[in-house]
C-alpha cells in the first residue's frame, strides 16, 4: 500500500504526463513523416499504431496494480481514461482522413464486403452494377427480390455487362485454363435470369453492353454507397479473394468524394455502352 497522500496524486500525474507525451509524441512524427515523406511512416503505418497500442497496455498494466497497491480505484480509472482518450483521438484523426474522401471502409478480401446475398439485401430503392457478367448477382434468390424493391419504387436497375460474345471472354477462359465458353456463358446466364423477370414480373431492368474488358467492378446501392472491387482477367483465384473498398456518398459537396468519381465513371461508360432491347436472346 502506497500510505504516502501526495504519492498518491503525483505518481498518476506523472504517469498520465508520460503517456501523454509519449503518444503526442508518435502523433507529431506521423505527421511529421507524411509531410516528409519518410517511407518507414509512409509504407507501413501499423507501426504508429502498434506502438500506440503498447503504450495503452502499459498505462492499463500499471493502473491495474497502482490501483491494487494503494486502493485508488478512481486514480487507477484515470491512468487508462487518458491515454484511451489519447488513443481514441488519434484513430479518429487517421479515419477522419479516409472518412473526409468518401471512403467508408476496406477489406484486403472482397468475400465479406461483397458476398452477394448480403450486399443485394441492403438495395431498398436503386441499384447500378458494372461487371463481367453479374452472374454471382443473377444466380442469388435475393437479386430478385432486390429488383422488386426497386420497381416497386419506379427506379431502374443499370447492369452494365461485357458483351456476350466478347472475345476477350474467350482468351481469359483459355488463360484460366476453363472451357473456352465459361465467361460467356455467365453473361448469357444472367440475361436468362433478366429477361424472365422482365417478361413475367414487369421489372424495369436496363442492360448495356461494354466491348473489350473493365478493371473496376462496381455497385451502386440506393445511390448512397459504392462498392468497388477488380477484375484479373484469367486468374484461377475466385473473384471475390481480391481486396475491396466501400464509398459513401458525400452529404455536402458531392465532388469532395471517391464516389462522385465512380459514379461519373460509370455514367460515362454506361453512355457509351450498346443497349440490350430484350429482343437479341442469348443461345
Amino acid at each position: 500500500m502506497i500510505d504516502d497522500p501526495w504519492a498518491q496524486i503525483l505518481l498518476p500525474a506523472l504517469v498520465n504526463l508520460s503517456t501523454s507525451s509519449i503518444i503526442g509524441l508518435l502523433l507529431w512524427a506521423a505527421r511529421f513523416g507524411r509531410a516528409r515523406r519518410l517511407r518507414v511512416v509512409r509504407n507501413s503505418p501499423w507501426i504508429l499504431q502498434a506502438a500506440i497500442v503498447l503504450v495503452w497496455l502499459v498505462a492499463a498494466c500499471f493502473a491495474a496494480r497502482y490501483a491494487v497497491a494503494t486502493g485508488n480505484w478512481p486514480g487507477g480509472v484515470l491512468l487508462v481514461a487518458v491515454p484511451s482518450g489519447i488513443a481514441f483521438g488519434f484513430q479518429w484523426y487517421e479515419n477522419s482522413r479516409y472518412w473526409a474522401a468518401g471512403i467508408g471502409g476496406a477489406r484486403s478480401v472482397a468475400t465479406a464486403e461483397l458476398d452477394p446475398k448480403r450486399t443485394l439485401s441492403l438495395v431498398r430503392d436503386s441499384l447500378d452494377f458494372l461487371g463481367t457478367g453479374a452472374g454471382k448477382l443473377t444466380s442469388e434468390e435475393e437479386f430478385r427480390r432486390a429488383v422488386l424493391r426497386c420497381s416497386a419504387q419506379g427506379s431502374t436497375v443499370r447492369l452494365l455487362l461485357s458483351e456476350p460474345n466478347a472475345s476477350n471472354l474467350q482468351t481469359a477462359a483459355q488463360r484460366a485454363n476453363k472451357p473456352i465458353e465459361t465467361y460467356q456463358e455467365v453473361v448469357k446466364q444472367s440475361l436468362r435470369v433478366i429477361a424472365d423477370l422482365h417478361h413475367n414480373q414487369g421489372v424495369d431492368v436496363q442492360v448495356r453492353f461494354y466491348t473489350g474488358a473493365r478493371r473496376f467492378r462496381l455497385m451502386f446501392v440506393d445511390d448512397r454507397e459504392c462498392l468497388v472491387s477488380y477484375n484479373v482477367y484469367a486468374s484461377r483465384e475466385p473473384a471475390l479473394s481480391y481486396p475491396a473498398v466501400r464509398l459513401i456518398r458525400s452529404s455536402e459537396e458531392a465532388v469532395r468524394s471517391f464516389y462522385w468519381a465512380f459514379q461519373q465513371y460509370f455514367n460515362d461508360e454506361w453512355e457509351a455502352a450498346r443497349t440490350w432491347d430484350y429482343k437479341e436472346m442469348p443461345l
